[in-house]
C-alpha cells in the first residue's frame, strides 16, 4: 500500500504507514534518524546519519503503531518506536511546547509528548506534527552534517521538515516514483 500510493502522487492516508517498519529520511539531507552515534540508553537525543549499508543498524529503524482509539479517538495519531529497544519512543524531551525543544528516545507510558501525526506534503514526503506541542519535527539549522539534532518547529515547509517513511532494506530514493501509466481497471465479480 505505501508504495503504490506514494507512486500515485495523492493525498495519502496516515494509515498506509502504521503496522510497517521504516526508516526515516530526512528530505534536506538525505540522511536517516537514529539515535546519537548509536548509543543505547534510556533519554538519548534523537539525530540524522547516514545510512550505509545494506539495511538500516537497527538503532535507525522505526515501527509505527496506531495510538489506541482510547486514547487518539479515530487512529490519527501514532507512536515512532525503536526497534532495537522496542521500550523506546520518540519522544519530547519535558514535555517540551517551545521552539527547538529536542526529541529524544524514552521509555515513556505513551503520553502525548510521544505521539505524532502525518501530513502528506506530497512527492513521498510527509511532515509529522506532534500532538502535545502541535510543532513540527525538524532537523535543527538545517544541518546537513552527521549527528544534526532533530528538534520541532514552527511549520515552513522547509526541507529540513520533510520526512520519507523508506520500508526496511529498500534503496533510499530522494525522487518518489513515477505514477504509472496505463493501467485499466477491470471489473470483477465478488467472491
Amino acid at each position: 500500500r505505501f508504495v503504490v500510493a506514494i507512486a500515485l502522487r495523492m493525498n495519502v492516508p496516515a494509515e498506509c504507514l502504521t503496522g510497517g517498519t521504516f526508516v526515516i529520511m530526512n528530505v534536506n539531507s538525505s540522511m536517516c534518524l537514529g539515535f546519537y552515534n548509536g548509543a543505547k540508553g534510556n533519554g538519548l537525543n534523537i539525530t540524522q546519519m547516514a545510512y550505509s549499508s545494506a539495511y538500516a543498524a537497527t538503532h535507525q529503524q522505526w515501527t509505527v503503531e496506531p495510538v489506541a482509539s482510547t486514547v487518539g479517538g479515530d487512529y490519527s495519531y501514532f507512536f515512532l518506536r525503536s526497534v532495537r529497544d522496542k521500550t523506546q519512543l520518540m519522544d519530547l524531551k519535558d514535555w517540551s511546547t517551545a521552539e527547538g525543544g529536542e526529541v529524544i528516545g524514552y521509555a515513556g507510558s505513551g503520553g502525548t509528548n510521544e505521539q505524532w501525526f502525518a501530513e502528506y506534503a506530497g512527492n513521498g514526503n510527509w511532515y509529522l506534527r506532534s500532538r502535545h506541542s502541535g510543532l513540527y519535527l525538524e532537523i535543527r539549522n538545517s544541518s546537513m552534517s552527521k549527528n544534526g539534532y532533530l528538534q520541532q518547529g514552527k511549520q515552513t515547509g522547509a526541507a529540513n521538515q520533510l520526512w520519507r517513511f523508506m520500508p526496511v532494506k529498500s534503496k533510499l530514493e530522494k525522487i518518489a516514483p513515477a505514477a504509472p501509466k496505463g493501467l485499466k481497471a477491470v471489473v470483477q465479480s465478488a467472491s
